[in-house]
C-alpha cells in the first residue's frame, strides 16, 4: 500500500512530466520529474539515493538542493533547501500547466466537464506554425522519456528537445 505524501505539505505540488538528472556524493543519474512545489518535488527512476541523502537537481540550467525526504519504489521526495520558482521548471509555461493541473484535480474529484472548443488560432500565421511543432516536439520528448533505457543513452539529447521546445513556445507566444 502506497503511503499518502502529501499530508504535511506547506504548498500544492504542479504535475509535470520532464527529464532531468539528480545527483549525490554516490550516484549521478537521469530522472524523471513529476511534481513540483516552491519546497519540494517528486521525482522517479531506476536508482534512487537513500531517505536523508543529500542531493542536487538540474534540469538544463536549474539547478536545486535538498534532501530525500521519502522512497517507495522507483519514486522519491524532495524537500528543497531554498524556495524553487515553479514556472521555470515547467515545459511549456505555468499558465497552461495551471490548465492541466485544473483538469486533473476536476476529473480526480469527478467534477471535470469538457470545455467547448474556442476559435482555432490562424492556421497560416508563424506563431501558430512555431507553437504547433513545439507541441510536437513535447509529445516526442515526452514518449521519449517514457523509455528508461531511452532516457539512460539519450538523458542530454532529450534535454536539449525539451529546451528547444521551450524557446519556440517563447518565440511563438511573442509573435500572436
Amino acid at each position: 500500500m502506497e503511503k499518502n505524501h502529501t499530508e504535511g505539505r506547506a504548498e500544492p505540488r504542479t504535475n509535470l512530466f520532464v527529464a532531468a538528472t539528480i545527483a549525490t556524493d554516490a550516484m549521478t543519474g537521469p530522472v524523471r520529474l513529476r511534481n513540483i512545489s516552491p519546497c519540494g518535488a517528486k521525482v522517479e527512476a531506476a536508482e534512487l539515493p537513500d531517505v536523508g541523502a543529500r542531493v542536487r537537481l538540474r534540469r538544463g540550467s536549474l539547478s536545486v538542493t535538498g534532501v530525500v525526504g521519502w522512497r517507495n519504489g522507483k519514486a522519491m521526495g524532495l524537500r528543497f533547501d531554498r524556495p524553487t520558482d515553479v514556472a521555470l521548471w515547467l515545459p511549456s509555461g505555468q499558465s497552461s500547466q495551471q490548465q492541466v493541473d485544473t483538469v486533473v484535480k476536476a476529473l480526480k474529484q469527478g467534477e471535470y466537464h469538457a470545455p467547448s472548443p474556442g476559435p482555432a488560432p490562424a492556421r497560416n500565421s508563424e506563431s501558430y506554425e512555431l507553437l504547433s511543432i513545439a507541441d510536437l516536439l513535447e509529445g516526442l520528448g515526452d514518449a521519449l522519456s517514457e523509455d528508461a533505457g531511452v532516457v539512460e543513452k539519450y538523458f542530454a539529447k532529450l534535454q536539449v528537445l525539451d529546451i528547444a521546445t521551450q524557446k519556440l513556445r517563447q518565440i511563438g507566444s511573442r509573435k500572436s
